[in-house]
């Protein structure tokens, strides 16, 4: 992981997660009306389809996992998504039937955090490019993913 950047509509994602293992996939639309198993709330959420249309950028147990841009940037954690099944998405018909996979930005998750527990999160990853003329060798890990996650499993 090199730092952090905005999510946005078209980007080229990828992850690693317990389930799934790595995938890659584009940030296809932003849904209005995404609606978790178990939550009232209807949020809008940027929705990913895997490069390989047949199988699902996320399944249940990648739940958290964070997301990376193609150059190595933090822009998300998975929400959620479908569970085996490829549904059609209200509103967005023409797509057919897609494996649904929610991320939330990783702005909008450290703005929650501020905004919940009152502190500013500072998260302090390096950032490569603008390194690699130093000649120095970073290895950032998901450590700051890790924190933002106890963190709100510890205010939940």
């Amino acid at each position: 992981m090199t730092g952090l950047k905005q999510l946005k509509v078209g980007d080229k994602i990828m992850k690693s997660g317990r389930s799934t293992g790595c995938t890659r996939g584009k940030v296809e639309l932003v849904y209005s009306k995404a609606k978790l198993e178990g939550s009232p709330e209807v949020t809008p959420e940027f929705f990913a389809v895997a490069e390989t249309v047949r199988e699902p950028f996320c399944e249940l147990g990648d739940s958290g996992d964070p997301v990376l841009n193609t150059k190595g940037k933090a822009v998300g954690l998975i929400l959620g998504g479908t569970s085996g099944e490829a549904m059609e998405l209200e509103g967005h018909q023409c797509l057919g039937k897609v494996y649904v996979s929610y991320i939330s930005t990783i702005v909008a998750v450290i703005s929650h955090v501020n905004s919940v527990t009152g502190m500013e999160v500072v998260v302090d990853i390096p950032d490569l490019e603008e390194r690699r003329g130093d000649g120095v060798r970073i290895i950032a890990g998901f450590l700051f993913i890790t924190l933002v996650i106890l963190v709100l499993v510890n205010l939940l």
